[in-house]
């Protein structure tokens, strides 16, 4: 939720805050704020599509200072969005904003958007430490609140709303933490101890002072001020009528720009009653609109003043019993279509994290809302090629109710609401995305109801005819389980992208991915039986070492001047794989993980992409370069090879564009000898006549690839006619 103007007065009056040094505690964290305020705060990527990487090493630093501190957080996050649709305008709001920023960060303007995989990686990050999560039903405020109170600690967040919901250990505002871990003290019997200085805030400062206020009445305040239940404009007429108080509060400073908040508060110290004030309100407007303001206004009181029973199953219970099998709630019932149970495992993976919300609005409310990217405005949508995907994925959440629906003339019309930007424009459209029943050369598709009860195998090919690829005992020498999903999504990519995709691209996310690895690889602590740490470990350290300095310069962020501007084309491109592997992601997930995750912060580093997709783009020979890069002779090579061969084996031919360097590159190099500017030597010689993967395109050669990774053959050995030469040039 959040309430208009109460963060900024509170801002304005630092002193209603206590300092509080926070330690050998437990804390109730807002999850949602949590994953923005890391993204955003240690200055994260996102122009160039998002660097997860960074993001996944900052997460693990934050909670790295919490336990330095014996601070025990548990992280608490929203589920779908409420039944009654009352934050649907002030969503589809948003989502047009996104739409505006996008375009603003294009054209190197303010603007930050959170890119569309940082959910997916700070989940993971939280299973990979460890760190205690839930994921609600529907909105978290009255569950982190009644949660704090029960474990009898505070809550972090940004949201306002918690300056008025009654919490026993306070609230610390997010801005208000200092999250530099200050030098070992003791405390009065000598036990040393490190901490967090942050300011905390209770209820009885702010109603200190008011002294004819009692807090009881703050969530009679919020809800005249405005919050997600009432609108701020509602209650318009009366605001005018009130008086301007002659006297400022005690011991705090007002501005103009609190001068509503200051008339209400007035207003509220002349009540005789919490009831004679709602009176007042329902009185103020319209009488055919009476009786539905009184409904609005006793939701929202009732929002903050019930908080002492959770909504639908105890988040106590989650975390110190470990229970979590309580029936669903009657609030997972709402569609008007939903006439089934929903099995207790979709419910324990979506409260456990296992799946997003964007799973349980579909099932729920049949709709959701796609968050733009940072992308082409002018072209089609990022998500425009992966709708196939989510077709199948609405359509195993939604099979079950389609079964049971006994209409067979709607059924025909069974259809989940996507809204998403509008081809070409900056604007939010709905589409209607129809319900399927089967998959040609599978059957028909399961529901929830019958999943739990699935062979994997059975889930695994599935999803193969979903793609419309083929894993077997042939392959799996290159593609084994820990990279099916990513590369899936490659080249599920690369048929449906558009505009097209190119070699380039293909190429890069492929250079990415084993870049991202070297990082992180270490040979005495890793134990990730991995395709690409397998890779590692059979190459030489030097190798190792030699690839890792080839690459670290393009993880600097690029910069974009007026004559080096962003080249957007990329970025969409990026944009375009981002949608597909997200939908890649809710695949696997619904179907109970036959497929090993994928973590987007070992594949996805945008500023890695965009600088060398961008320098691949200059070199003659984009393949001699790459062997450069990765090191000739080396596994990581060999490896990125046969990758290659067999994604383009599983494309036609015009899928993926060609890429070819440009016939007017010696032109320009004569021009530069010409003006006095001197060329560097390229690695990459125009002369040299070996083939390279971009040849590699028609569909004969296609056969030939197919036929050669069958054999399986040595892996050093099987591609050795695309070693063009010996040359170390680090160009």
């Amino acid at each position: 939720m959040g309430i208009p103007g109460l963060t900024t007065l509170i801002d304005d009056n630092l002193q209603l805050l206590q300092d509080y040094q926070l330690h050998h505690s437990k804390v109730i964290i807002d999850g949602n704020n949590l994953y923005h305020l890391l993204f955003y705060s240690y200055n994260v990527g996102y122009t160039h599509g998002g660097d997860y990487d960074k993001f996944s090493r900052k997460i693990k630093e934050f909670f790295d200072i919490l336990k330095s501190c014996d601070i025990e957080p548990y992280i608490i996050l929203d589920g779908g969005y409420e039944p009654d649709d009352r934050k649907l305008k002030t969503t589809l709001e948003r989502a047009t904003k996104r739409i505006l920023l996008s375009g603003a960060i294009i054209n190197s303007d303010r603007g930050k958007i959170l890119p569309i995989l940082s959910y997916e990686v700070f989940m993971t990050a939280l299973d990979n430490l460890g760190i205690p999560h839930v994921t609600c039903d529907f909105e978290a405020d009255n569950q982190i609140a009644i949660l704090a109170n029960d474990f009898k600690c505070p809550v972090i967040s940004f949201d306002s709303d918690f300056y008025v919901l009654n919490l026993t250990d306070g609230f610390i505002p997010f801005d208000s933490v200092n999250f530099e871990v200050q030098p070992t003290v003791k405390d009065s019997e000598g036990n040393e101890f490190k901490y967090l200085p942050v300011k905390r805030y209770f209820t009885k400062n702010f109603i200190s002072c008011f002294p004819e206020l009692d807090k009881e009445v703050l969530p009679l305040m919020a809800t005249v001020l405005g919050n997600d239940y009432v609108n701020i404009h509602t209650f318009e007429e009366f605001y005018s009528a009130l008086k301007i108080p002659k006297h400022a509060p005690l011991g705090i400073t007002v501005t103009r720009t609190h001068t509503k908040m200051m008339k209400i508060m007035n207003w509220l110290e002349s009540l005789k009653s919490i009831e004679s004030g709602v009176n007042r309100l329902i009185l103020s407007v319209k009488p055919e609109r009476r009786d539905g303001v009184k409904e609005l206004i006793k939701k929202s009181m009732d929002a903050y003043t019930n908080i002492t029973t959770y909504r639908s199953f105890s988040l106590y219970d989650f975390f110190t019993n470990n229970l979590n099998k309580e029936e669903p709630s009657k609030n997972y019932q709402t569609s008007s279509y939903n006439k089934n149970t929903i099995p207790s495992w979709f419910i324990d993976f979506h409260r456990q994290g296992k799946m997003p919300p964007f799973m349980q609005n579909t099932l729920v409310l049949h709709r959701n809302i796609l968050q733009c990217q940072v992308e082409e405005i002018k072209m089609p949508s990022s998500y425009s090629c992966s709708t196939d995907l989510r077709q199948i994925l609405y359509s195993i959440l939604l099979r079950d109710e389609l079964k049971n629906f006994a209409c067979t003339e709607i059924s025909k019309k069974f259809c989940v609401e996507e809204y998403d930007r509008q081809d070409g424009q900056k604007n939010v459209k709905k589409n209607l995305i129809e319900i399927i029943p089967s998959v040609e050369g599978y059957g028909d598709l399961p529901g929830l109801g019958e999943i739990e009860d699935m062979k994997c195998s059975r889930k695994r090919e599935l999803l193969c005819k979903v793609f419309n690829l083929n894993f077997n005992q042939s392959n799996e020498e290159i593609i084994s389980d820990d990279i099916i999903l990513f590369i899936m999504a490659v080249i599920f990519w690369i048929r449906n992208a558009d505009p097209k995709t190119n070699l380039h691209s293909v190429k890069t996310i492929l250079v990415c991915w084993v870049a991202l690895s070297a990082r992180t690889f270490t040979e005495e602590e890793d134990k990730n039986d991995s395709t690409i740490n397998a890779s590692f470990t059979k190459s030489t350290l030097d190798q190792r070492e030699k690839l890792k300095k080839n690459l670290e310069k393009y993880f600097h962020a690029p910069q974009h001047t007026v004559k080096h501007p962003i080249d957007i084309s990329i970025i969409h491109g990026f944009a375009q794989f981002q949608s597909c592997f997200l939908s890649t992601t809710h695949l696997n997930q619904i179907l109970g993980f036959p497929f090993p995750p994928v973590n987007p912060s070992s594949i996805f580093c945008g500023s890695f992409l965009y600088n060398f997709c961008k320098d691949l783009q200059t070199r003659s020979i984009p393949d001699l370069f790459i062997s450069e890069m990765l090191v000739k002779q080396s596994p990581a090579l060999s490896l990125f090879q046969n990758l290659m061969l067999f994604i383009l084996s599983r494309v036609d031919e015009g899928q993926c564009l060609k890429t070819v360097a440009s016939s007017n590159k010696r032109s320009r190099n004569r021009k530069k000898k010409k003006s006095g500017m001197t060329v560097d030597k390229k690695i990459d010689s125009e002369d040299d006549e070996s083939p390279n993967i971009d040849e590699i395109t028609d569909k004969s050669t296609v056969r030939k690839v197919k036929t050669n990774i069958k054999a399986a053959c040595e892996l050093s050995n099987r591609f050795n006619f695309l070693d063009i030469g010996d040359s170390d040039s680090d160009s």
